[in-house]
């Protein structure tokens, strides 16, 4: 454990329970605080009160979605430069992008993701250690496809 990773904050925003716990637990035992919260709402008023380092939600969620929450985000100064890792099931184009444009994330994890790709995307995301994974042009799912909208064109929209 890092002292610089003892000393940041990150907050889980998921509507599933199990998944919640598990990244709290494996995100703690890599020496970071980590507070919850159940849905875009809860998640947006404790970002607000916490302040934390970085921020994994969720896509879809009761209230407001994962793509809302990171636009409420960006429009509070506070929290306007706050590093977001999207995690969901649905496809990267899906999640980064909607009629309003494109949703201003640092990171996309698939659901499901090894702890490898989330620890490494984390530490990336938090600058807490360098990454040994693929240079981001060429990040891929575990099947090896590269996922759609992260690449260069993505890192200028600030994926």
């Amino acid at each position: 454990m890092s002292y610089r990773a003892r000393h940041k904050v990150i907050l889980v925003v998921d509507d599933e329970d199990d998944v919640r716990e598990l990244l709290r637990v494996m995100l703690e035992r890599e020496g970071y605080r980590v507070e919850c919260a159940r849905d875009g709402d809860e998640g947006l008023a404790v970002a607000k009160s916490l302040r934390p380092d970085l921020v994994i939600t969720d896509h879809v969620m009761p209230g407001l979605s994962g793509k809302q929450l990171v636009r409420a985000m960006r429009e509070t100064p506070a929290l306007a430069v706050t590093p977001i890792i999207m995690v969901t099931g649905a496809p990267a184009s899906e999640a980064l992008s909607d009629a309003q444009g494109a949703v201003d994330v640092k990171a996309f994890l698939p659901k499901p993701s090894t702890w490898k790709a989330i620890r490494e995307t984390v530490h990336a995301c938090l600058g807490d250690k360098k990454s040994v994974g693929p240079p981001r042009d060429d990040v891929s799912t575990e099947i090896g496809k590269t996922l759609p909208g992260i690449g260069r064109g993505a890192r200028r929209r600030g994926v």
